[in-house]
Parts: C-alpha cells; sequence; structure tokens
C-alpha cells in the first residue's frame, strides 16, 4: 500500500511538473515570438568607404569617417525588402543628407567642411545593400 500511494504521488508530481513545463514552454513561446529576429548582415570599410549587406537588418549601423570639403560620397541603394534610412553628418551640426529608401537609387552628396562625418544607415526590415564610396574631387 505504501509503495502503490508513492507511486500515485509521484504520477500526480510528474503531470503537475509535466503541466508546469508546458504552461513555461508556451509563456517562453509566445515571449519568445514577440521579439524581433536577429539581424543578419555584413559591414565592411575598405579605404575608399564601407558597404552593409543584409538578409535582414532592423537595426542601425554607422562609421566614421574623417572628410575634406568637396569630397563626394556615391551611394548605391538596392532594397528588396523593408526600407533603409541613411543619414550622413557631422556631430552637432545638421546632418547634410537625410533620406529613405525603398528601391535601387544612386546619388551624390558633396561634403560642404572638411570634419569627422557619421555615415548611418538603419534598416527596418531591411533586405538588400547600401554602398557609400568616397572619392575626393571630380577625377578620382
Amino acid at each position: 500500500r505504501c509503495q502503490h500511494q508513492c507511486h500515485t504521488n509521484a504520477v500526480i508530481c510528474t503531470k503537475g511538473f509535466t503541466l508546469a513545463i508546458l504552461s513555461v514552454s508556451v509563456g517562453v513561446g509566445a515571449f519568445h515570438s514577440l521579439q524581433e529576429p536577429e539581424a543578419v548582415y555584413s559591414f565592411s570599410k575598405h579605404e575608399k568607404g564601407c558597404t552593409v549587406s543584409a538578409e535582414y537588418l532592423n537595426e542601425l549601423v554607422e562609421e566614421k569617417f574623417d572628410l575634406e570639403e568637396g569630397t563626394v560620397i556615391e551611394v548605391a541603394v538596392k532594397c528588396y525588402e523593408g526600407e533603409f534610412s541613411i543619414i550622413i553628418g557631422c556631430e552637432g551640426k545638421e546632418p547634410i543628407f537625410t533620406g529613405t529608401g525603398t528601391l535601387a537609387d544612386e546619388f551624390e552628396v558633396i561634403v560642404p567642411e572638411t570634419g569627422c562625418y557619421t555615415i548611418s544607415c538603419e534598416g527596418m526590415e531591411a533586405e538588400g545593400s547600401v554602398e557609400f564610396v568616397l572619392r575626393n574631387g571630380v577625377n578620382d
């Protein structure tokens, strides 16, 4: 009789434990589904600029460059999903460029004065690439 009671209690405990685990698992699953997926992207900086290539980007990527007045920043955007937001500016001053893109686009931004500039690219559930190429003067 004692063995039977212990066995019965063990089964009840196991069922309670299983239910607790299921409750926790469902709770964690619901919490996990509310979280944003991880960003999947690559960033490369080189002598002539930088490139962001994204399978999924939902965060801000930025890099600083010391640029001279007259430097041309060539920007090439290829957006297949979501959108990219781009800001180029010198700390403490108004940005020299702000824009959002959802398609393919190419344009140039000319640096108005020498300084340390931050090039920011933020993805909003974005897939694609943004390339920034720095050219000094018109003939480079």
